[in-house]
């Protein structure tokens, strides 16, 4: 890629990057503001060092290469840890009051709930950005882009925005009627300085991108405590299978290697919203660094990768 082609397409995502969006909740006018994931006070202050972490971010266009990947460990400061412009002001306060508080029932159905409709709903602002800047770059005059690869992606996209909005509506209706249409469980293991949280498909049932029918999700979290690591992990029960009821129940009752080598999978295989304290990334050394970022690019490609021993705590 030429220069000038990759500054092009550098301004192109910033730009879909730093376009004001409308607070996700429906008919709501406000502006977003940069919402968290995972609050800074209770969480992620409990692993960050200097008020920083560190998390995996896209690499800027002109740094890409043929034998380069395009993402790299990032120091952040904690107010832009596992953030994006999703709620209003008013909405990130008043909907998650019971997760921002300082006394947390993780336990409960509905804590379980409100830390998956902002997943959801960040997956959901994800695509919606993505989608901007694969419009743009169809639109642009100066590029000269497959066109039918980029209205396949729209597609894709959009089939994706779709389904993340059915699950949306299905966590919204639980969280003011519930009627149990999710499962989920809240672990508790010794700390361990990570966090994350996300929605993913199994990679196996991932065939065909642009499939009509919705894929089934696991939803999981990995809350960082004062004194251990708390992890929320559930499914819709209307739409499971084998594997999703199989890796749900492989969560509990682990030792601490099997935990850690079961988060290292999370991490690489199926997680994108994830973060690790300072400490820990300056444990890891080259090599360790490379690996962690050869297999987040390898996972769809190289499922074997499910099956070895690589254990980023060791």
């Amino acid at each position: 890629m030429d220069k000038k082609t990759a500054n092009i397409i550098s301004i192109i995502m910033r730009n879909a990057h730093k376009k004001k969006y409308k607070c996700i909740v429906n008919g709501c006018e406000e502006e977003s503001i940069n919402s968290h994931l995972l609050q800074q006070n209770g969480i992620l202050d409990n692993i960050c060092v200097e008020r920083h972490l560190y998390e995996l971010k896209v690499i800027p266009v002109y740094k890409w290469g043929i034998n380069n990947f395009i993402i790299d460990f990032k120091r952040v400061g904690i107010r832009n840890a596992l953030s994006l412009k999703l709620y209003c002001d008013k909405h990130d306060s008043s909907i998650f009051h019971d997760i921002e508080k300082s006394c947390i029932n993780y336990e409960s159905y509905r804590s379980q709930l409100l830390f998956s409709v902002r997943t959801v709903n960040n997956e959901i602002r994800k695509k919606e950005i993505a989608l901007d800047q694969h419009n743009r770059l169809k639109n642009a005059r100066t590029l000269n882009f497959n066109t039918e690869y980029l209205n396949q992606s729209i597609y894709g996209t959009e089939l994706g925005i779709k389904d993340l909005i059915d699950i949306r509506t299905k966590i919204e209706n639980e969280l003011s009627d519930p009627k149990g249409l999710f499962i989920f469980k809240t672990l508790s293991y010794p700390i361990l300085p990570v966090y994350g949280s996300a929605i993913f498909s199994p990679l196996d049932d991932i065939i065909d991108p642009l499939q009509e029918d919705p894929y089934s999700n696991i939803l999981i979290h990995l809350i960082p405590l004062e004194t251990e690591l708390k992890i929320i992990i559930g499914y819709e029960k209307s739409n499971s299978n084998d594997w999703i009821r199989q890796y749900y129940k492989e969560w509990s009752e682990l030792d601490m290697k099997e935990l850690e080598k079961k988060i290292t999978n999370l991490l690489t295989n199926h997680m994108e919203n994830w973060g690790i304290s300072p400490d820990l990334y300056e444990n890891f050394g080259g090599k360790k660094i490379d690996e962690i970022i050869k297999r987040t690019h390898s996972t769809v490609s190289d499922l074997n990768y499910n099956n070895d021993n690589f254990n980023i705590f060791d």
